[in-house]
């Protein structure tokens, strides 16, 4: 990282033998050195490249499909797949032209980047929300699991949790609607749920004997 007018070398005329200091025009961060010491420096080529890398751009392919439902100033959720939380940003740009080989168009978000998070080149996700619908009850995905062929989830009951087959409506990334097995309020196993689904197989295979 460097700061404005921060020195980056000294270039020595071959003709004058006159010294000339390369100083930066801005602050940034170094991405590129394209001379060495006691190389020939030339106008023709970059001698460093620096870029301002405190916002960077997020592109991503719009499937054909969805293309008109995507709109300039849409919300979007990015995942930066490295382990950490999710960055919400909104579409600054969409292009007006597609790419014929993914059958796609490009939407642009624009991103603050001051820890230096989001490096230019890796590959990020990005979640827009096409449409809503409003449920009277909805449930996270990591709460489903299959007990003998049926939906259930785990619903607290006192002190433990019991296993109650539901009927599932439409579902997204995260939540399914919950047409039929449980009512508002009432409390179920969100993670981990494959534990408790465990722990009622060691229950079951203990009657047995």
């Amino acid at each position: 990282k460097v700061a404005k007018n921060d020195l980056l070398a000294t270039i020595e005329s071959n003709q004058s033998l006159t010294t000339y200091e390369l100083r930066t025009p801005q602050a940034g961060t170094i991405i590129e050195r394209g001379v060495t010491l006691g190389e020939y420096a030339s106008e023709q080529k970059p001698a460093f490249i620096i870029a301002d890398l405190s916002t960077v751009w997020a592109d991503f392919a719009i499937p054909r499909r969805d293309l008109n439902r995507v709109k300039i100033g849409d919300a979007i959720i990015i995942d930066v797949e490295d382990g950490g939380s999710p960055i919400e940003s909104k579409i600054t740009y969409l292009s007006p032209i597609g790419a014929s080989e993914t059958q796609s168009a490009m939407a642009r978000a624009l991103v603050a980047n001051p820890d230096g998070r989001l490096r230019p080149g890796l590959f990020v996700a990005g979640r827009i929300i096409m449409a809503q619908k409003p449920v009277d009850v909805a449930i996270k995905l990591s709460a489903l699991q299959t007990l003998e062929n049926r939906s259930v989830i785990f619903v607290r009951n006192g002190e433990k949790f019991e296993p109650r087959e539901v009927e599932l409506g439409e579902r997204d990334g995260e939540h399914a609607e919950v047409v039929f097995g449980i009512e508002p309020g009432d409390v179920y196993a969100a993670k981990n749920s494959f534990v408790i689904k465990a722990e009622i197989g060691k229950a079951g295979a203990s009657h047995q004997h």
